[in-house]
């Protein structure tokens, strides 16, 4: 990119080309040197020489008076950039005190010295002059290294101005601008330093938020599959079912079921036998319940409570069928745990079940330090008193069941007195 401008040096490259040619002169390669290194290192020589020849052609030129006016300006000291003032062949004729204190010149005068040798080596204009940079009268802002006085490396920013001869027009000169880049690019630096800081943060932010999530997605299954079926889990955390809500009359239907023949047996069998029936029992009870549809209320000594209708709600048709199905299985699965037991002594125990459906007070109830998700009422009273009078083997239900069945799945076991219950209750077995 060459100037548009003449001046000295080109005109001098020019005539020296002509002279090689004519001379049939060569350029001097080194083939242990890389093509491109050959040709930079050329392009240095020949610069160094050609501003020889410009010195020999031209010695000494004085400033013009355009040069020396700028430079005589009351405020040119004064500007926080540095200003330096160039000739037509690039030789520093003034620079400012900003310009000497940013290369570290201190009371060095870079009066005389051609602007070229301040840049580094690798710079475009060391080899060719600051005029290659003018496509037009002006340019702004470009990158370069300058050499300070200790010898390092400054990073600029260059934008430079022709001066030229108000008379005939012809080139005076050059006024540069040298910024200092360094606060730019340390704020730059600190910018980014930030920028990745809270990048880092809002990650780790990020993963905390998802890893506490994860927790308490694990707590809120490990507990929520302790008492209910895994597809009614899955609705709960979408929340199309709620465990949270407040306590509210609910119809339900309640199964109450135990083990007959379990206090004698514990009084008898040792203390890991008992533990490990028991344990057994609850295992596979609660995958029965599951499968069926039941929330575990709770676990009472050898007994499970479990309800039908809460927190998923079921019409009363629905719910009986559940819990009678539930509990037909129930028994079957007691036989094949029966057969287990019978190594250990224990293989006379037996099922039964009791359930009822009505109205409950379903939700959660406990204290600040412990909530439990339960129905209470004196429906639920009547189903614990169903499961004590049943016959070991047996399932029985209340009327209110029997009538939400087929006729065909009960037949009537009798009327009893139940403990708390003023009236006596019919009570009907369900038939396998």
């Amino acid at each position: 990119m060459l100037h548009s401008v003449p001046n000295p040096i080109e005109s001098l490259w020019r005539r020296k080309s002509k002279d090689d040619e004519s001379s049939q002169g060569s350029v001097s390669i080194d083939p242990a040197i890389h093509p491109s290194e050959n040709i930079m290192r050329e392009l240095r020589n020949l610069g160094a020489s050609l501003r020889d020849e410009s010195r020999d052609a031209a010695p000494s030129p004085t400033p013009s008076s355009a040069l020396m006016e700028i430079s005589e300006t009351p405020l040119f000291d004064l500007l926080p950039d540095g200003i330096c003032i160039l000739d037509d062949v690039g030789t520093v004729v003034r620079a400012n005190r900003a310009f000497t204190d940013l290369l570290d010149l201190g009371e060095s005068s870079p009066e005389g010295l051609p602007f070229q040798d301040f840049a580094s080596k690798d710079e475009l204009v060391h080899m060719i002059g600051i005029g290659s940079f003018f496509d037009c009268d002006t340019f702004t802002g470009i990158p370069m290294k300058l050499y300070s006085g200790r010898g390092d490396l400054r990073t600029v920013s260059i934008s430079g101005s022709q001066i030229t001869n108000t008379t005939d027009g012809a080139l005076d000169g050059y006024v540069l601008t040298v910024h200092d880049t360094r606060e730019f690019h340390r704020q730059l630096n600190g910018h980014s330093r930030s920028l990745a800081q809270e990048k880092d943060r809002s990650h780790r932010l990020e993963n905390a938020r998802l890893a506490a999530e994860e927790r308490s997605q694990y707590l809120t299954e490990s507990v929520l599959k302790r008492y209910v079926a895994p597809s009614v889990i899955n609705e709960i955390l979408d929340g199309d079912v709620s465990f949270d809500k407040p306590a509210e009359l609910e119809n339900v239907t309640v199964l109450f079921c135990d083990l007959a023949g379990f206090t004698r047996a514990s009084e008898e069998l040792g203390t890991i036998t008992v533990s490990n029936i028991i344990n057994e029992f609850f295992t596979v009870m609660s995958d029965v319940i599951f499968e069926h549809g039941g929330t575990i209320d709770k676990f009472i000594g050898d007994s499970i409570m479990a309800v039908f209708g809460a927190p998923k709600a079921m019409n009363s048709v629905e719910q009986a069928e559940r819990a009678l199905n539930c509990a037909r299985a129930m028994q079957e699965a007691m036989e094949g745990l029966k057969l287990i037991w019978m190594t250990d002594g224990a293989g006379d125990l037996s099922l039964r079940v009791g359930i009822h459906q009505g109205d409950a007070v379903v939700g959660n109830f406990g204290s600040y330090r412990r909530v439990d998700y339960t129905c209470i009422g004196s429906n639920v009273n009547l189903a614990s008193r169903i499961e004590s009078v049943c016959e070991p083997g047996q399932v029985f239900v209340s009327e209110v069941i029997a009538n939400l069945v087929d006729e065909r799945e009960c037949e009537l076991a009798g009327e009893f007195e139940l403990k708390g219950i003023d009236a006596v209750q019919p009570l009907y077995r369900v038939t396998r």
